[in-house]
């Protein structure tokens, strides 16, 4: 059982300047003092009981439905297309892989990243978006966490479980790992892989422990329908069908782990954020990265992982569609992988970082502490 709070939970509603357009003014203000502050308004309530942690909002089942409840939101903005219509598409795709296009500038790649993943329409607005979050357990007490499948003992790290609510994607569960004292600390936001959430990350590796040894505050997003399984699977070809892609979810749902880092007591909120993505996570961040968007910027980046954004199978006993296939970039997936037009540093490394963590520590040593 993980730690969760007793008596008081406390809830925020930050609700960020309005009246924005894509892209967005930036969720930071910095004065001529050089002090630095997020915009907008901060409101604390009271919750009776905190939402059970082994229900939704993380976990296999959840977000399917507020998931495939998204194009409803953005009525003709997409094509409506059949379950036949889709299979040809992806049966093509496997049959023969299209010619890889030639791309002019860091401006083409960009638009055919933000149109091809939809985050161009998820994503505008972002700043006067209302986004609540409820802290529902905190403490250094792990408790039966998932370094258990890896054999380690759970090491004493000061940790805040959060219940972030969006109007697009419903709430998800966000942890933070925090190092001792008060701050400010600099941050990196993490992005799991399929079949893992950030209880099970922060075990690999002693991630999150070496992390936080190092003065690194961690904010985690548990991605939702993300095990590889008929959830993902239906979430992915429903949206498919719809004319968007749950890939483009898992990039706004990094940049609500972006605003979290924004919001976060502990961190100045001005001060550059670093991104790492593991697997799954690395495939949707490689696309963030190369499609920026302002005030939400994350200003390094470490993957382990590249792809041709196609991850589709019919064969029996395999018949499975993943959040990684965005059929507008199976022409352009080798310049993603190249970042040749990424703006920020980039570190890659081996899958799963089985040469420690020292290289990832020293680049964000080097670039945003």
């Amino acid at each position: 059982m993980r730690a969760s709070l007793s008596g008081l939970v406390r809830g925020f509603s930050v609700s960020l300047l309005a009246g924005c357009s894509l892209p967005p003014a930036p969720l930071t203000e910095e004065s001529d003092d050089g002090t630095c502050s997020v915009p907008g308004e901060s409101e604390v309530y009271e919750v009776d009981e905190p939402v059970h942690l082994g229900a939704c909002p993380s976990g296999r089942e959840c977000g399917v439905e507020d998931y495939l409840r998204l194009p409803q939101l953005f009525p003709g903005m997409g094509v409506d297309i059949t379950d036949e219509e889709l299979d040809q598409r992806l049966r093509s795709r496997r049959d023969s892989a299209p010619e890889e296009r030639s791309v002019p500038s860091s401006a083409d790649l960009r638009a055919r990243i933000l149109s091809g993943t939809r985050i161009d329409v998820l994503r505008e607005g972002i700043a006067d978006r209302p986004l609540e979050i409820a802290v529902i357990g905190e403490g250094d007490d792990l408790g039966a966490w998932a370094g258990e499948w890896l054999g380690i003992e759970p090491p004493r790290i000061q940790h805040r479980e959060l219940l972030v609510t969006d109007p697009l994607v419903g709430t998800l569960e966000v942890v933070v790992l925090l190092p001792d004292g008060e701050g400010p600390f600099p941050v990196v936001v993490v992005a799991h892989g399929h079949g893992d959430h950030p209880f099970r990350h922060i075990a690999r590796g002693d991630f999150g422990e070496l992390f936080v040894d190092a003065g690194y505050a961690l904010v985690l997003p548990w991605f939702r329908a993300s095990e590889g399984g008929d959830e993902e699977t239906v979430a992915a070809r429903g949206l498919l069908k719809q004319g968007f892609n749950l890939t483009g979810v898992r990039m706004y749902e990094q940049l609500i782990g972006r605003r979290v880092a924004a919001w976060l007591p502990e961190a100045d909120p001005c001060a550059p954020v670093g991104l790492v993505g593991h697997s799954g996570g690395s495939v949707s961040s490689n696309l963030t990265v190369h499609a920026p968007t302002r005030g939400l910027e994350f200003d390094a980046y470490v993957s382990d992982l590249i792809s041709n954004y196609f991850n589709w199978s019919e064969e029996e006993g395999e018949h499975y569609l993943l959040d990684e296939t965005v059929p507008d970039l199976w022409d352009v997936s080798q310049t993603v992988n190249g970042f040749e037009f990424v703006d920020i540093p980039v570190l890659q490394v081996p899958y799963g970082y089985p040469n420690g963590l020292d290289d990832l520590l020293g680049f964000f040593d080097d670039t945003i502490n």
